[in-house]
């Protein structure tokens, strides 16, 4: 059970660009460990046919390169950060490795290093499993165990933040912000003081705001960018993730995981994120 629960615990998911440079960096690090080493039966191969070493590093590369390419580009749902978990991570790792196996065979069977049979492609995807399976396993637990330690330590001094600021009174009479969509006959009309949030859904942005003392939602058809140049001049508003909007005022809540923090906020019962990039912003936002 313990166990099922670290496979949920939220981790950070690299950028398509960043898991190109990870597979760059793996290929390379294989090739290095396959010419030194010289695992497996290789070490029949003499220095001069160290191309064939270098070859499934090639291969390597090709195939995380391909599987990285098809799965970000063509299943966004899937590859999304915040529901990215330490079981997602281990599983498609899992199914890199699976796939090397399967290239990495081709590859042997064609340079007459492995038979072409099924035991021969079982050899194989064991020295690929033997080869990645602990270190990946171990890097992704301990790279989890680390964030989440260092955000939630860094989370606690946000609450810490946010419990010594003192309200400043407003002399000034608060002015409603009237908010437009992409059709100007479209506005929504509030004070500042009444808004908890907007988050970006698809072609329109939602507002979540207080009336009356209960909780209300509007859609504009809009983008979330347009909606925060409408908020220039009112710095209490902060754009914490590229979904969501936020009322800094209206933060009751933070909490440090793997990916970085989430905020509760008053009468919102969702969690919002906060990407890396925006963490540091925040800090000042909230010291400001």
């Amino acid at each position: 059970m313990a166990l099922l629960n670290v496979f949920r615990q939220a981790y950070p998911l690299q950028s398509y660009r960043l898991s190109l440079y990870r597979d760059l960096f793996f290929a390379f690090f294989l090739s290095l460990f396959l010419l030194v080493f010289r695992p497996f039966g290789l070490e029949v191969y003499s220095y001069e046919e160290s191309y064939v070493m270098i070859g499934y590093g090639a291969i390597t590369l090709l195939t995380t390169v391909l599987n990285d390419y098809l799965g970000y580009q063509h299943f966004p749902a899937f590859f999304r950060e915040t529901n990215w978990t330490v079981g997602k991570q281990l599983a498609w790792s899992g199914w890199q490795l699976i796939c090397l196996g399967l290239t990495c065979f081709v590859y042997a069977a064609l340079i007459k290093a492995f038979p072409w049979t099924l035991l021969g492609f079982l050899k194989v995807q064991l020295y690929v499993l033997l080869c990645a399976i602990v270190p990946i396993s171990l890097f992704t637990l301990l790279r989890q165990n680390y964030m989440l330690k260092r955000n939630s330590r860094e989370a606690n001094q946000l609450e810490v933040d946010l419990s010594q600021q003192v309200p400043q009174p407003n002399e000034t009479v608060e002015q409603a912000i009237c908010f437009t969509g992409e059709n100007r006959n479209e506005k929504l009309e509030m004070l500042p003081s009444q808004l908890i949030c907007i988050s970006a859904q698809d072609n329109y942005v939602e507002f979540v705001f207080l009336q009356a003392g209960h909780t209300k939602r509007a859609l504009l058809r809009n983008t979330l960018s347009k909606i925060d140049e409408q908020l220039n001049g009112h710095s209490q508003f902060f754009r914490c993730h590229r979904s969501y909007l936020i009322n800094l005022e209206k933060i009751r809540m933070v909490k440090g995981n793997a990916q970085g923090y989430v905020l509760k906020m008053e009468e919102f019962e969702p969690l919002i994120p906060v990407s890396r990039a925006r963490g540091q912003a925040l800090h000042q936002a909230i010291q400001a």
